[in-house]
């Protein structure tokens, strides 16, 4: 393939993209939640592995076919794409942090993240030992 179809189905690809997020969004708004759901929801529906892999005339693998392989579900060029466009995401945000409220709320942020961790690996770390003493039972009894 040449570097003109390359741009050409990449071009399509960010397109139909950006056309299905924002029905999406919208449709997510109408209903009453929020539009980054909606807008989740309609690019696993456009994936690779739902809608993205029906064949188009001139799209014989789909529009968003699996690549070959690779460690990816999307074409290499889309997926850098995605790459830059997420670092300039986070980088917008960034200068719209208010950094007063981002202070004033950093203490309980770090308490509730801290405890999520926590929590969670006490849990984890106590089902292991449940389900190791269950396993050593279960060996005596039955071995």
């Amino acid at each position: 393939m040449n570097i003109t179809e390359l741009m050409t189905e990449l071009v399509f690809q960010v397109g139909i993209i950006l056309f299905a997020v924002r029905i999406g969004g919208r449709l997510a708004k109408k209903i009453g939640i929020p539009s980054v759901l909606g807008e989740l929801l309609i690019g696993v529906v456009i994936g690779p592995y739902a809608l993205g892999g029906i064949a188009f005339p001139g799209f014989p693998q789909g529009l968003f076919p699996l690549s070959g392989g690779g460690s990816i579900a999307v074409s290499t060029e889309l997926y850098s794409f995605a790459t830059v466009a997420s670092i300039i995401l986070l980088f917008f945000s960034g200068l719209e942090t208010d950094i007063g409220l981002f202070l004033k709320y950093s203490v309980a942020g770090v308490i509730i993240g801290l405890g999520g961790v926590l929590f969670s690996f006490v849990i984890g770390d106590f089902a292991a030992f449940c389900f190791f003493i269950l396993h050593s039972l279960i060996r005596d009894v039955y071995f």
